[in-house]
């Protein structure tokens, strides 16, 4: 019951949105954003610790009113992780190639996205009575997602997004939730 309510809900927000689209939030064009994010990891087993900062950068296309595709750089301050007998830092960055599925087309405009690319990070390992240990690895890593952006004026847009970034490999223990808030210029 709760999901028919859900999907009904969901059903009647885009009729609504359509409804009142407006031309000029949802016209086609590039647009550049940037924003500050915080990464929380998701592998409590890890030990990690609870969050880390960082910045993501965004150039895009909207083709469509509903659709857009953009190139999506994210940077994270060092990860500490700790062990028992062992000490890490972590320094990643990713770039993925994200699709945008927006669900209205007026002021705001939430969206899903969804996205695949490269996890890049460098590991300094150090055990209690060891030397430092360092590796570098580039994986694979796919983007699962939800945001909001809303037009403050023509162009210009605050924008937030929850996403989910999933990499492979020997990097599959570093996943994590990231909370971007910022802006983007569509020209």
């Amino acid at each position: 019951m709760r999901v028919r309510v859900l999907l009904a809900a969901a059903l009647a927000l885009v009729i609504a949105g359509s409804a009142l689209a407006d031309e000029s939030f949802s016209s086609s064009g590039v647009y550049l954003g940037l924003a500050g994010v915080v990464a929380i990891p998701t592998d409590l087993e890890s030990g990690i610790d609870l969050g880390t900062g960082g910045l993501t950068a965004r150039a895009g296309y909207r083709f469509l009113p509903r659709f857009a595709a953009e190139i999506h750089y994210e940077w994270l301050s060092s990860f500490t992780p700790s062990f028992f007998f062992m000490d890490e830092e972590v320094e990643p960055w990713v770039l993925t190639a994200d699709g945008r599925l927006y669900l209205l087309t007026s002021r705001v405009q939430p969206f899903l996205l969804i996205g695949a690319g490269l996890m890049h990070a460098e590991r300094e390992r150090t055990l209690f009575f060891g030397q430092p240990n360092s590796s570098e690895s580039t994986e694979f890593a796919a983007r699962f997602g939800a945001g909001l952006d809303v037009y403050i004026v023509d162009g210009l847009a605050a924008t937030f997004d929850i996403s989910y970034l999933l990499p492979t490999g020997p990097l599959d223990d570093l996943d994590y939730l990231a909370f971007a808030l910022g802006l983007q210029y569509r020209f």
